[in-house]
């Protein structure tokens, strides 16, 4: 087959720099690397979740790197692992401080360099721990877990370890729910053709016309044995029997489902594998929580597909759910949505506030003349105090809703400042009796002395 490259062994280097250059607002290169990392790496206090393999299994590796997924991937040549220098220098670029997981394809390439990564970090005094993805059911039998390879359910691991580390957890506890997500995933796969390396005229490996070849290796590895092709209900029931013949004990009903091509099979061909996965698993007493179709770790353009069940319990379910956003994965969790609602609250506060300062502007308007020319009280001095009481007893109503929205991209103290300025003003005024503009001047400086940050400034100085 042909294949689009400029020279080829240019081919990982400039992949990187078009990849980079696509998504600026996600990752970026980490210098003297062969890797990227996401923009807010590292993130100081917390875990640094790092991916990686060789290339050729976009949207593996680096594709899943970005916020509430991997802090970076470190990128090999086609289907070779990378350095150990290499990955060295990406953990450098990324460490917060509170730890570097690891976490890939269970390769002797990848373990032998990852791990002299990990031992320079930690002879550094750099905590560094390694989570190996082992899903791959067909690989090895089930008294050797150990043995088998890591292949698309990487994806969910990968989830769990990256959406662990957002939320804060300790680099044990990241460790530990990964452990934890890898265990309770199986996946297998078949593989109808193989794939061709850019500057090779051949593919990896052929597979007969008609046949298929049960279990597969994303490197071009062998299956375990080939048979004649079935039809997509077939290979639907012969790869959901061999996932349930591995299923974890106590791995419960709900399962989430991945559906993934290797790079030279159509969505629409896996929407067809689709249609018969479902009843299948309800047949095994299992509940679809929610299903991926697409392409996670592909082989090139290899003709084939795998299907994963990640078994979910009350631990792992947030996990998958959250909020994520990475070149080739995006997903808006529970936490988002809440914020949604939140400023959809806020929005209404805002138009009951606006009605409240028309009804203070009639009010002035009604005002005597005399008494704005004269400085007198009147009914606008009243009227601005108990303006600012109701202001206060407005944000005190959202304290809460505030503070998460401020948490979003700031530091979560909005609401507890506009309630301690608000207080402050309201006992300024408290038992003054002067116009409007003498009590909002002196609520807007005690607003200013009290809250502090850009929101003292600037509410105190709008008051």
């Amino acid at each position: 087959m042909n294949r689009m490259h400029n020279d080829p062994v240019n081919f990982r280097e400039e992949m990187i720099a078009g990849f980079c250059a696509a998504y600026p607002h996600i990752v970026q290169r980490v210098e003297g690397a062969s890797g990227i990392r996401a923009v807010n790496a590292p993130q100081q206090g917390k875990v640094s979740v790092i991916v990686g393999g060789g290339s050729g299994h976009y949207p593996a590796f680096y594709g899943l790197v970005g916020s509430g997924l991997a802090s970076a991937g470190v990128i090999g040549d086609i289907f070779t692992s990378p350095s150990g220098e290499q990955a060295y220098r990406v953990a450098k670029a990324v460490d917060g401080g509170a730890g570097i997981l690891w976490t890939f394809g269970n390769y002797s390439g990848d373990v032998m360099n990852f791990g002299m990564a990990e031992m320079r970090l930690q002879a550094e005094g750099i905590e560094s721990t390694t989570v190996l993805v082992t899903d791959d059911v067909l690989s090895a039998p089930k008294a050797e877990a150990d043995r088998r390879r890591g292949i698309a359910g990487g994806f969910y691991v990968f989830k769990t370890a990256g959406a662990s580390a957002a939320r804060g957890d300790s680099l044990r506890e990241v460790e530990r729910l990964t452990r934890k997500a890898n265990a309770r995933t199986r996946t297998a796969g078949i593989a109808l053709g193989g794939c061709t390396i850019p500057g090779q005229g051949e593919p990896l490996f052929t597979v007969e016309h008609g046949k298929m070849e049960v279990g597969l290796g994303i490197h071009g590895e062998p299956g375990v044995r080939v048979q004649e092709q079935l039809s997509s209900s077939g290979i639907a029931q012969l790869l959901i029997d061999s996932l349930m013949a591995d299923a974890p004990a106590d791995g419960g009903g709900e399962v989430a489902v991945l559906v993934n091509g290797l790079g030279g099979i159509k969505y629409e061909e896996l929407f067809v594998l689709n249609s018969a996965i479902g009843p299948l698993l309800q047949k095994a007493g299992l509940r679809v929580y929610e299903t991926q179709i697409g392409e996670f770790v592909t082989s090139l353009d290899m003709a084939g597909c795998s299907i994963t069940l990640h078994w979910l319990d009350d631990e792992l379910r947030p996990l998958h759910d959250a909020t994520a956003q990475s070149p080739a994965y995006t997903r808006i969790g529970p936490d988002v949505q809440a914020v949604s609602q939140v400023v959809g609250a806020a929005t209404g506060v805002v138009s009951s506030i606006g009605k409240a300062v028309q009804q203070f502007a009639d009010s002035v308007r009604t005002t005597s003349a005399s008494d704005a020319e004269q400085g007198v009280p009147g009914k606008a001095g009243a009227a601005a105090r108990v303006a600012i009481a109701d202001a206060l007893a407005a944000v005190k109503g959202i304290e809460t809703q505030l503070g998460r929205l401020d948490a979003v991209a700031g530091d979560g103290d909005h609401g507890a400042g506009m309630v301690r300025g608000m207080t402050a003003a309201e006992d300024a005024v408290k038992g003054f009796s002067g116009t409007a503009r003498e009590t909002f001047t002196k609520a807007g400086t005690a607003f200013q002395d009290a809250a502090g940050g850009a929101s003292g400034a600037l509410v105190g100085a709008f008051m």
